[in-house]
């Protein structure tokens, strides 16, 4: 199973430039505010690192005590992360900087269920880093969605 993911993350890589941009120094910043807000459980400075209609998939036990992702936004993002991301750790895989002035990242996620893959997220850059979306890798990718 750790091949499977392992291969992702390889396959996902591929697909962004081998020369840096700066675009994962301009992540690793969001992450670590994100981190620093979450930890202060500072609303206004959580709510500030995602776009007004970004919507942030995380993963939740349904009934059959199997994992599945859960889509959040605005205020019940916020509150989510204030109250359960005090665990949750974001890693660089790959960044990089579209022609859209976006930017586009391969992140992993440990803290908020099992651990998962965001193939691709995307970051909007004017005044302030923002996440604004992104693809969604299934929840739980470490165990297969199996019964925990």
């Amino acid at each position: 199973m750790k091949f499977l993911i392992l291969l992702l993350i390889v396959l996902s890589t591929s697909a962004y430039p081998k020369t840096p941009d700066g675009s994962e120094k301009l992540i690793q910043g969001w992450i670590d505010d994100l981190h620093k807000a979450i930890q202060s459980k500072n609303k206004t400075a959580i709510r500030e690192l995602f776009h007004e209609d970004a919507n942030f998939a995380v993963c939740e036990k349904n009934q059959e005590r199997r994992w599945k992702e859960k889509w959040r936004s605005g205020d019940e993002l916020v509150e989510y992360l204030a109250n359960n991301g005090s665990d949750a750790v974001f890693y660089v895989n790959a960044a990089e900087r579209l022609e859209s002035g976006r930017i586009r990242t391969l992140l992993t996620v440990t803290g908020l269920g099992p651990e998962f893959v965001i193939p691709s997220m995307r970051f909007e850059h004017t005044d302030k880093l923002r996440y604004k979306f992104g693809e969604y890798g299934a929840c739980g990718w470490g165990s297969v969605n199996r019964l925990c």
